[in-house]
């Protein structure tokens, strides 16, 4: 509920006064996608630290093994870890499924040239 006083134009569920009105946008400010996404950081921060670790792996085989073949999944853990900053950082449904996308692209291409990597050493 409200605080007593407050006017900001909704009633006590924060249903706007526009909100019957076909013109008007549902979720004007985006507080109900932000919530749903975000309201635990839980998968977020085990996405990234995850990604991060595997980028890290790459780079202590390459600097280990001395094999150059680890630095192609650099490229594709770098795109998921991008695409996680954007996925924190969308504003719309269309930007957080893009940048999902990326993320899943990302992780599957890198796990791909790690297979290639190893097929090739």
């Amino acid at each position: 509920m409200s605080p007593p006083g407050k006017d900001d134009c909704s009633d006590d569920f924060g249903i706007g006064a526009q909100a019957t009105n076909p013109k008007a946008r549902r979720d004007p400010d985006g507080k109900i996608f932000r919530e749903s996404y975000f309201s635990t950081p839980q998968f977020f921060g085990g996405s990234v630290i995850i990604t991060a670790s595997l980028f890290v792996l790459c780079l202590i085989g390459l600097v280990k093994g001395q094999n150059y073949w680890n630095v192609l999944p650099l490229g594709s853990f770098g795109t998921a870890l991008a695409a996680l900053w954007l996925m924190r950082t969308a504003a719309t449904h269309s930007q957080f499924r893009r940048a999902g996308w990326m993320f899943v692209a990302g992780l599957v291409g890198g796990f791909a040239l790690i297979a290639l990597a190893v097929a090739l050493h």
